[in-house]
């Protein structure tokens, strides 16, 4: 199997036509094979009205949100091979790609509550992935940060609790950052939140 490009962003609501536009322009210039989005606020019908605006190619897996909170969608082109939804939970959408054997991996895509009981939860229940023992690529929103250089604005300290959290949660999984293209922030008026990709 090539090379597979994965491409996450936290779209803040998926129903409006500039959101499609943009997913349009984004899957032009990137060709991506898996798309992964946060923050969809699309219960369950809106969330399949939105995949269905895709060409048949593309195959999807959903969570739909609460209200106007959360949700996640991801699409993939069939191309890609075999892509199976294992679990799901409120904060998270859990995929193994099977490429020709033994080549599989994890795919977990997240978009996390900013309460830090909710993100404890999360973390812990993350760690079942991990005795799987296969590459794992986690990506989304996990509405923490790493460290004070990711913080803007305010007091550091509503963070620090969930800061060390996060980092006990990486170094415990073995993970490693990496990277990301354009803006750190994905918000712009002082609502929290930093999209990330992370791997083992």
């Amino acid at each position: 199997m090539d090379l597979v490009k994965v491409l996450c962003w936290n779209c803040r609501g998926s129903s409006g036509p500039k959101t499609i536009g943009r997913i349009r322009t984004l899957m032009h210039n990137h060709n991506p094979d898996i798309i992964c989005l946060v923050e969809t606020r699309a219960d369950e019908h809106r969330a399949m009205v939105f995949c269905k605006k895709f060409s048949k190619s593309w195959r999807w897996a959903a969570i739909p949100a609460r209200g106007m909170s959360g949700g996640i969608i991801t699409l993939w082109k069939q191309r890609v091979g075999q892509v199976t939804p294992i679990a799901t939970s409120h904060y998270a959408l859990h995929l193994i790609l099977s490429f020709e054997k033994p080549e599989e991996w994890i795919v977990t895509v997240i978009y996390s509550s900013d309460h830090i009981s909710l993100q404890k939860t999360l973390w812990h229940d993350l760690f079942v992935l991990a005795t799987l023992n296969l590459p794992w690529i986690l990506m989304g929103d996990f509405n923490t940060i790493l460290n004070p250089d990711e913080h803007r604005g305010g007091s550091y300290n509503y963070y620090s609790t969930k800061s060390r959290v996060f980092n006990d949660f990486i170094s415990q999984n073995q993970l490693c950052d990496l990277g990301f293209y354009d803006t750190p922030f994905t918000w712009y008026n002082n609502q929290r939140g930093l999209a990330r990709r992370w791997a083992s």
